[in-house]
Parts: structure tokens; sequence; C-alpha cells
């Protein structure tokens, strides 16, 4: 107990429910915007690489960037009426390829594919 006659562990509890409290907040912020916003210069790239890669297995057209986020993100795309061609990927030199050619084969639901991915960054931020 302490002088003011709170234990120690309530003091604890507190903190770590205000720490909840802020996650939840930044969770709703994050979808909230994840819904509104525009695609972003990063995602015009490297979501379409991302699905490239799952598609072909090709990691030669961004090797300067680790897959690893861009092919998580990508993946709630496999599951979407979203079209990405293959024909072209292996004569590609750039990850904004990617981006003109999914952009180009999406332009009428182009806005709604980046909701899916964002939400797998999110996630990754509530975890870390």
């Amino acid at each position: 107990m302490t002088e003011s006659g709170e234990s120690k562990t309530g003091k604890v509890f507190r903190i770590r429910d205000l720490a909840g409290i802020c996650v939840c907040i930044a969770a709703l912020l994050a979808v909230a915007s994840a819904r509104q916003k525009s695609v972003t210069v990063d995602e015009y790239a490297s979501v379409p690489n991302g699905l490239a890669i799952l598609k072909t297995g090709a990691f030669h057209i961004d090797n300067q960037a680790t897959p690893l986020s861009k092919v998580l993100t990508a993946l709630p795309l496999l599951g979407t009426s979203a079209k990405f061609s293959t024909t072209g990927v292996p004569a590609y030199t750039t990850s904004w390829q990617c981006g003109n050619q999914f952009a180009a084969e999406n332009a009428e639901n182009y806005q709604a594919y980046f909701f899916a991915p964002r939400i797998v960054a999110i996630l990754f931020l509530l975890l870390t």
C-alpha cells in the first residue's frame, strides 16, 4: 500500500487500462483513415509489387526493399476480384511498373482495393 492507501497493483492496472484505451483509439483512427484516404506513394508501388511476387514468385523487380511487408499487405488481394496480369512482370525493372499496371487494370475499384492491405498494416501496428 502507498501513503494514499492505493495498492501498487491498482495503479498498474490503471496504467495498463490507459494504454489499452490509447491503442483502441489509435486503431479506430487508423481504420477510419484507411477507409477515407487516397492511395499513398508507397502503397501505389509496394502493394502491386507484393501481388506480383505472390502471383509469380519473381523477386527481381525491387530488390532494394525487403519483400515481406509488400507480400503480407498484398495477401488479402488474392481473395478479391482485383486484376493483375502477370505476363509483363518478367520484363519489369521497377515496382512503379507494377503500380501503373494495377491502376490501369483496376480503375473502377482502385481505391477500394487498398483498404484490406491497409488493415494488414494496422494489425502490425497494433501488434508492435
